[in-house]
């Protein structure tokens, strides 16, 4: 079988399940019920914690990115190589 025949297949078989009785109405409710709010700090760390670690993640990125720049550069630094 081609995947179009498949495909046809499949959508056939999934138009023919019928969605429950109430179906619609769980949809409604849902989006009439109150949302719940994420919590926005983490439980496990306080806030200073957490941003002394972001601020130490994104120290050591900054470093190794700025140590292959100069690892790059150093490729077309003179040397006593001429060609």
């Amino acid at each position: 079988m081609d995947t179009e025949a498949l495909f046809e297949k499949w959508r056939r078989d999934r138009a023919a399940v019928e969605p429950a009785a109430d179906f619609a109405d769980r949809v409604i409710q849902s989006l009439d019920a109150p949302q719940v709010e994420p919590i926005a700090e983490s439980v496990t760390q306080p806030r200073g914690v957490r941003r002394l670690v972001q601020a130490t993640v994104c120290a050591a990125a900054l470093l190794a990115a700025l140590f292959r720049v100069v690892e790059l550069l150093s490729l077309f630094a003179t040397s006593q190589i001429e060609n």
